[in-house]
C-alpha cells in the first residue's frame, strides 16, 4: 500500500458543496417523512390507550400496514 502525504493545503481546500436537490431532501422531504411516521405511531399508542388492551392492536394494525404497502409496492414493480 502507497503511502499519502499531506500537504499544507490540505485543511485549506474546501469540499464542492451539496446539490439543490440533496439540501431540499435533507431539509424538507426527510423531516417531513419523520413526522409522518410520528403521527402515525401516535395514532397507534392512541388506539392501544382508548382500547385498554395490550399493545397487540397497535402491533397488529402497524404489520397490517406495512404488509398491505409491502404489496402495492410490490404489484407496482
Amino acid at each position: 500500500m502507497e503511502a499519502v502525504l499531506i500537504s499544507r493545503s490540505y485543511l485549506s481546500k474546501r469540499p464542492a458543496p451539496p446539490s439543490a436537490v440533496k439540501v431540499l431532501v435533507d431539509q424538507s422531504v426527510i423531516p417531513s417523512l419523520i413526522d409522518a411516521a410520528a403521527a402515525v405511531e401516535l395514532q397507534f399508542e392512541r388506539i392501544a390507550a382508548c382500547a385498554r388492551r395490550t399493545p397487540l392492536l397497535g402491533v397488529a394494525a402497524a404489520f397490517g400496514i406495512g404488509w398491505t404497502a409491502s404489496r402495492v409496492l410490490r404489484s407496482l414493480r
